[in-house]
C-alpha cells in the first residue's frame, strides 16, 4: 500500500510531502536489531515494539536467518495494523522508538560514498612530524548495495537530502539512470552511541580527573598553534610568485604592510588586486574593497566560484574612486558577485537607486529646511542634536547619495 509521508519533520514547519510504498517486506539498519539489547536500547529486539518511521508499529518476534559469522539477516515481525499515522496499539501502551526502513520490492540500490576528516588531527602541520603521518585511511568509505526510497531514483544531480540518522548527501554527477551514486557532505550524530557503556563510562572516568589539572596537562603538552599572519607567511614562502606580489604590493602607494599582508592570503586575492590596479591604478581603494567590502558581498561563496574577474572588477573601483557613492558601489558589488553582471549594467540595476547629483543633493537640503522651520530655530538656539532629523529627511530625497556626503552638506547649511 502507499502511505503520505511528509518531506520535512513537523517542527521544520515546510510544507510537502511524498508517497512512501510498504509491503509485507522491508529493509532496516542491521543496528536496529539488538538480540540482547541493554536497558537503555529502543529499538527493534525480540519482544520489543517499534514504530516504524511515518508508517505502522512492529514487534519484533524472530530472527529467521543468520550469515556464516551470525549476524542476523532476515527477522520475521508483527504488524500493529491499528498504528497507522502515528496512532497508539490497542494496549495504548508507549512506544518510544522510531525506526526508517525502505519497502524492499521498490526500493533503489545505491552507492554512497562517505567522506570524513582527511586527517587525524585539527591542525597536521605542527609538533614537528611530517603531516602526512596524520593522514585518516577511514577518512573515505565507499557503501555498495545501500537502498532508498524509490522517488530518489529523479533526484537531480546537485540536489541535496538528508538520509535520517546517516547525514546529508549530494546527489553525485556520476549518477544515471539506474544508477544512484551519492556523497555524504555532512555527517549525523548517533545519539545511542554516545550513551554506550562504554562511552559513559570513559565520561565518567574524565569527570573524576581535576579540570585544572587537565587543562595544565594539555597546555604543556599542545603545540603552539601559529596566527593567520604567521600562516600566510608559510604560504609565501612556499609560493615564490605570491611572494613577489607581496613585495609589490607593499611598494605601493596608500597599501600599508597589513593590507599587502591580506591581499597575498592566495593566489586569487593577489591576481585580482593585481590586475585591477594594472587597469586603473587606485591601489588604496582596490585594497580597502577587496579586504572589506568584498567578503561582505560573498557571503561565505568562495571567491574563485564568484567569477569576478580584474576586468569586471576594475570599472567598480574606478567609478568609487572617481566619486561614487559607498552604498550605490556596494550594492552594485553584491549584483556582480551574486548574478554575475558587469558593473554597468549592477550598478543600474542597484538597489541603491539613482545617485543624486550635487545640485539634486542641494536642491533636496533646501527643501527639507524649508518645510522644517520650527526645527530649524531649535537647532539655531542651540539644540544641535536635530542635525540627525535633517539628515534622515535628505536620505529619503535623495537615496542614491552617499550618507557620510550628506551630513557634511546638511551640516555646513544649517551652521551657515
Amino acid at each position: 500500500e502507499a502511505i503520505d509521508a511528509p518531506y520535512f519533520p513537523a517542527d521544520v514547519g515546510k510544507p510537502g510531502s511524498r508517497p512512501l510504498a510498504i509491503s509485507n517486506r522491508i529493509f532496516i539498519e542491521r543496528d536496529d536489531w539488538r538480540d540482547d539489547p541493554p536497558k537503555d536500547y529502543q529499538r527493534l529486539a525480540p519482544g520489543r515494539t517499534v514504530r516504524l518511521r511515518y508508517a505502522y508499529c512492529i514487534t519484533g518476534a524472530e530472527v529467521v536467518e543468520r550469515d556464516a559469522s551470525g549476524a542476523v539477516t532476515r527477522l520475521r515481525a508483527t504488524v500493529l495494523p491499528e498504528t497507522l499515522g502515528g496512532k497508539p496499539p490497542e494496549d495504548k501502551r508507549k512506544v518510544p522508538g522510531v525506526i526508517h526502513w525502505v519497502d524492499a520490492a521498490t526500493s533503489i540500490a545505491a552507492e554512497l560514498r562517505l567522506y570524513g576528516r582527511l586527517f587525524a588531527a585539527a591542525k597536521p602541520e605542527e609538533g614537528g612530524a611530517d603531516f602526512l603521518t596524520h593522514l585518516d585511511p577511514t577518512s573515505f568509505e565507499v557503501v555498495t548495495g545501500a537502498r532508498l526510497e524509490a522517488g530518489l531514483a529523479n533526484a537531480e544531480v546537485g540536489s541535496r537530502w538528508q538520509f535520517e540518522r546517516v547525514g546529508y548527501f549530494v546527489i553525485d554527477q556520476d549518477s544515471r539512470a539506474g544508477r544512484f551514486v551519492g556523497n555524504r557532505i555532512v555527517t549525523l550524530r548517533d545519539s545511542y552511541a554516545d550513551n554506550k557503556p562504554e562511552a559513559k563510562a570513559e565520561a565518567k572516568q574524565d569527570a573524576k580527573v581535576d579540570d585544572g589539572d587537565r587543562q595544565n596537562a594539555k597546555a604543556k603538552t599542545r603545540p603552539k598553534s601559529k596566527s593567520p599572519a604567521e600562516y600566510r607567511a608559510e604560504t609565501r614562502a612556499r609560493d615564490p610568485e605570491l611572494a613577489a606580489w607581496h613585495d609589490q604590493f607593499v611598494a605601493m602607494t596608500g597599501v600599508t604592510a597589513d593590507q599587502a599582508d591580506l591581499l597575498t592570503e592566495d593566489r586569487v586575492i593577489a591576481q585580482l588586486f593585481a590586475g585591477t590596479t594594472k587597469l586603473v591604478g587606485h591601489p588604496d581603494v582596490a585594497a580597502k574593497w577587496i579586504i572589506n567590502e568584498l567578503p561582505r558581498a560573498l557571503a561565505g561563496k568562495p571567491l574563485a566560484d564568484a567569477d569576478l574577474t580584474a576586468d569586471r572588477f576594475a570599472p567598480l573601483i574606478e567609478a568609487t574612486a572617481t566619486g561614487l557613492p559607498g552604498p550605490a558601489a556596494k550594492a552594485a558589488l553584491v549584483e556582480m558577485v551574486r548574478n554575475g553582471k558587469s558593473f554597468a549594467d549592477a550598478n543600474a540595476a542597484s538597489d541603491a537607486g539613482p545617485v543624486a547629483s550635487p545640485a539634486a543633493l542641494a536642491e533636496a537640503i533646501q527643501q527639507v529646511l524649508s518645510a522644517n522651520p520650527a526645527k530649524l530655530a531649535e537647532y539655531k538656539a542651540g539644540k544641535t542634536g536635530l542635525v540627525g532629523f535633517f539628515v534622515g529627511q535628505v536620505v529619503r530625497l535623495a537615496p542614491g547619495a552617499d550618507p557620510k556626503q550628506i551630513k557634511d552638506e546638511v551640516q555646513l547649511r544649517l551652521d551657515a
